[in-house]
């Protein structure tokens, strides 16, 4: 390399040195969270596969009725399927259609234990009627 190439390099390493800082900054994001976003989207890919699967497969399965938990179920709730019960929900709080359907398991889990804080329902022991 020439003495003025290696000049201008240097030049403009210097001139631009907050350039170069910026994206050896961006790089090393990239290096630290790169991975890990692709991994959450890889993730949350699996999920959403998983999550189609499981609902082809339930609704093959009979639903054997009677209580969950202790808690007598509706009739007209135990004869719904997954979807229709979860647009039931979505009707009674008002959210757009496929809303909560959408939803990962784990978000719907944490939408209903809100709500049920939100409501202060209280815990019932074992003795309590139901």
């Amino acid at each position: 390399m020439l003495m003025s190439e290696r000049n201008l390099i240097l030049s403009f390493t210097t001139r631009h040195a907050h350039i170069v800082h910026t994206l050896e900054y961006v790089m090393r994001q990239i290096r630290t969270h790169g991975c890990d976003i692709m991994i959450q989207w890889m993730i949350k890919k699996t999920i959403k596969v998983m999550g189609t699967v499981y609902v082809i497969l339930d609704s093959f399965l009979k639903n054997e009725g009677g209580p969950i938990l202790g808690i007598q179920i509706d009739d007209d709730f135990d004869s719904m399927d997954r979807k229709e019960l979860c647009k039931y929900i979505e009707e009674k709080f008002g959210w757009k259609e496929n809303e909560f359907w959408n939803l990962e398991s784990t978000q719907k889990i944490r939408v209903c234990c809100q709500i049920a804080r939100d409501n202060n329902f209280v815990s019932l022991t074992k003795d309590e009627e139901r």
